[in-house]
Formats: C-alpha cells, sequence, structure tokens
C-alpha cells in the first residue's frame, strides 16, 4: 500500500511538474509574440513627413525693375541689386539710406563739383607750371604746401570735402603738371610757339621734378579735404 501511494505521489507531481511547463511555455511564446507584433507595427508606422523649407521669395530692384534679386535695403526693405547695394556696418542699404546719417559736407553734388573743378584747375596748371621749373630741393620743399592749398582752396569754395573732392583735387594737380609745360611756352612765346614743341622737349620739361610735384601736392590736397 505505501508502495502504491508513493507511485500515485510520483505521479501527480510529474503531472503538475509538466502543466507547469506548459504554461511557462505558453507566456514565453506569447511574449515573443507580443514582442514581434511591437516590432511590426513600428515597422509599418508611418514615416515623419520631412518639411521642405520654403522657396526664397524672388524680387525685382526697385531702381532696375528687370533685375532679379533676393536682397532688400537693412533700413528701408527696397530690394536692391548688386549695382545698388552699398555695405555699412549695420548691413546692406540702398544708396539713398547709406547717404542718411552722413554730413551734409560729404554730399558732394554735381554743381559742387563744378565749382571745384573751376577753381582747383587753374590753380594746379600755375602751381604746375612755377613750381615744377624749380630745383629738385625746392620741389621737394614747396610741393606739400601748394597741394594743401590747392584742396583747402576748393574745399572752401565749393564747401565740400569727402572722397570725392579729394579725387577732383588730386586730379586737377596730375592735369596741371601735364599742362605746364604748355602752359610755359604759351605764355613766354604765344600760341605759336606751341609748334616749336617736339616730344622730347615736353618729356625733358617734365622729368622727375614734376612726378615729386605730383605725388607730394596729391597727397596734401588729398589731407585737406578729409
Amino acid at each position: 500500500m505505501a508502495g502504491t501511494s508513493d507511485q500515485r505521489l510520483d505521479s501527480g507531481i510529474r503531472a503538475k511538474t509538466k502543466d507547469e511547463r506548459a504554461v511557462t511555455l505558453s507566456d514565453s511564446e506569447g511574449s515573443l509574440e507580443n514582442v514581434a507584433a511591437a516590432a511590426d507595427g513600428a515597422t509599418r508606422r508611418p514615416r515623419a513627413e520631412v518639411k521642405k523649407s520654403p522657396e526664397p521669395e524672388v524680387m525685382y530692384c526697385v531702381n532696375h525693375p528687370h533685375t532679379e534679386t533676393l536682397i532688400r535695403c537693412a533700413r528701408c526693405l527696397d530690394p536692391i541689386c548688386p549695382k545698388c547695394q552699398v555695405r555699412t556696418p549695420v548691413g546692406i542699404k540702398c544708396k539713398k539710406c547709406a547717404s542718411v546719417g552722413r554730413p551734409e559736407v560729404y554730399i558732394a553734388r554735381p554743381q559742387h563739383i563744378l565749382y571745384g573743378l573751376l577753381v582747383g584747375l587753374p590753380l594746379a596748371i600755375i602751381a604746375g607750371a612755377l613750381v615744377a621749373r624749380l630745383g629738385f630741393l625746392l620741389v621737394f620743399i614747396l610741393s606739400a604746401p601748394v597741394g594743401g592749398l590747392i584742396g583747402e582752396t576748393m574745399g572752401r569754395v565749393a564747401r565740400k570735402r569727402g572722397r570725392i573732392m579729394q579725387l577732383l583735387a588730386a586730379g586737377c594737380i596730375v592735369v596741371g603738371a601735364l599742362l605746364a609745360p604748355v602752359t610755359v611756352l604759351v605764355v613766354i612765346g604765344g600760341i605759336g610757339a606751341l609748334g616749336m614743341m617736339t616730344l622730347g622737349s615736353y618729356l625733358v620739361w617734365l622729368g622727375l621734378s614734376s612726378i615729386l610735384y605730383v605725388v607730394l601736392a596729391s597727397g596734401a590736397a588729398i589731407a585737406a579735404l578729409r
């Protein structure tokens, strides 16, 4: 009887163990199915749409209606093409806005340029005719004061200074130096004496003294018109 009871107990334990293994295997299969389903759902999940950046607005220059541009003036916001752009420390501006805020003395208009030319060119021709005929040492000493006087006179008559007036003064000095031989010859011998001038005599007249005069006088005139 005891042996029969032990056999029945072993059979019950084995059956219970088989049932537990079956339940454990079923749970494992269920977990694997859940993992696979989750992975399949993640795979089938729709991808996030990539937003395309809007295309830049194509504009036309306010001064050149047929020229496309992507730039606006930093001040008035008008579309401007490269020809109308002026770079400033605070961004790109149109020419009109770039001039706002500048002192009036540095804004030269055509009439101011004409006033400066009418005064500066005659002075430069006379100075070139006189200074260029002096010795090399005197040219070196007098060129800067003469150039400064020409520049200062142009600035006072035109009441303007700045880059345009500086270039105008330097140009007058160069032209005055080039016309100096002709001026002296006409003053001494009259218009008929021009026929006696040759290219060689003209170049000899100019020489190194004239080059030195142009360099020093132009630099002084530019400094005077800052």
